[in-house]
């Protein structure tokens, strides 16, 4: 009799354990199939970000430059500042019921970065940062290349990272909501020249002080946009009749590249706003010299920010277009 409990008692305490086995085998094949649709769901939503992400790029980067003029045509002159050109752009779009965010920015409208590194080296790219007020939201990290030098030929920079500590902020996510700002005035790409055509009045302090006394900074940054408002209203008269919208578009200094460096060096020739604006000064030679070589009036380099935001996640990539010929774009892409 005892014997026989005993086998019964054993029957169960087996029977207890396949079951507590198969339930544990079975969550563990449930956790399985739920990581793989997470997965998926994943492998989707980033697949729709991607295409969504370049359907902008496409739609924004390639139009960039008549985007930025369509803005300039489209505002009011009665405020003679108004005249100058846009530097940026806000935009809101909308992709398969998702909002994105989008800032377009002439880079050659900025101070560049590399260029003042040519020049005064790492002090002298932190001061700017410095002045600019750069450092109230990201910490500055100098990193520039090993064979960057003041004597040295190639840029310091060609990333943020080179520049600001990056992790520094409470999450890598939240690091371009701080970036963004920081980064108005400041660029690490484009030909290294700044576009007076379109430039703030700080940034065009800030270049032409190597060159000129406070007074003539003073007379330039104050006569630019009335002269460049004449500028316009005069080649707009000089074009025919039949022409004149389209001639009038044509006023402002171009943001194409040109075919090769041949045409890019035949048009330097030509008259352009930017001659005309400095003889309008009367500097001296020594000073047009080097006006001329910090200035230009040409923009060949873009960038784009895009945010995306949805109830899951928020997401931010920036984008760098340089023109390297016609319809030749070279991109680089940063994402967060």
């Amino acid at each position: 009799m005892s014997r026989r409990r005993k086998r019964k008692g054993f029957v169960l305490l087996f029977a207890v354990a396949l079951i507590a086995l198969a339930a544990v085998a079975l969550a563990g094949v449930a956790r399985h199939s739920l990581l793989q649709a997470s997965a998926a769901l994943r492998a989707e939503e980033d697949l729709k970000q991607r295409w969504e992400t370049l359907s902008c790029k496409r739609a924004v980067l390639a139009r960039a430059p008549e985007l930025l003029d369509s803005l300039d045509r489209g505002k009011a002159s009665d405020d003679p500042a108004t005249d100058l050109p846009p530097s940026s752009i806000a935009l809101v779009a909308r992709l398969n019921d998702t909002e994105y965010e989008l800032v377009l920015a002439d880079e050659e409208a900025k101070i560049s970065l590399n260029t003042v590194h040519s020049v005064g080296g790492r002090e002298a790219v932190d001061a700017l940062l410095r002045r600019l007020h750069a450092r109230d939201e990201m910490v500055v990290f100098l990193r520039p290349y090993r064979y960057a030098s003041p004597a040295a030929d190639g840029p310091a920079f060609d990333s943020w990272g080179q520049i600001f500590d990056l992790t520094a902020s409470a999450s890598l996510s939240s690091a371009p909501t701080a970036l963004r700002p920081s980064t108005t005035a400041v660029t690490c790409w484009g030909a290294g020249t700044l576009n007076l055509a379109c430039a703030p009045d700080t940034a065009v302090a800030e270049v032409a002080k190597q060159a000129l006394s406070s007074p003539t900074i003073h007379r330039l940054i104050q006569n630019r946009p009335a002269f460049l408002r004449a500028w316009k209203q005069r080649k707009q008269n000089e074009a025919p009749g039949s022409e004149a919208p389209e001639a009038a578009r044509n006023t402002r200094p171009t943001r194409r590249s040109e075919t090769n460096s041949k045409e890019a060096a035949a048009r330097r020739e030509q008259p352009s706003w930017l001659n005309d604006f400095l003889d309008s000064l009367a500097l001296r030679d020594t000073e047009r010299k080097v006006l001329e070589r910090i200035f230009s009036d040409r923009s060949d380099c873009y960038s784009l920010w895009i945010m995306r935001r949805t109830e899951k996640r928020s997401t931010c990539s920036l984008c760098i277009a340089s023109w390297t010929g016609p319809n030749q774009i070279e991109l680089r892409d940063f994402l967060w």
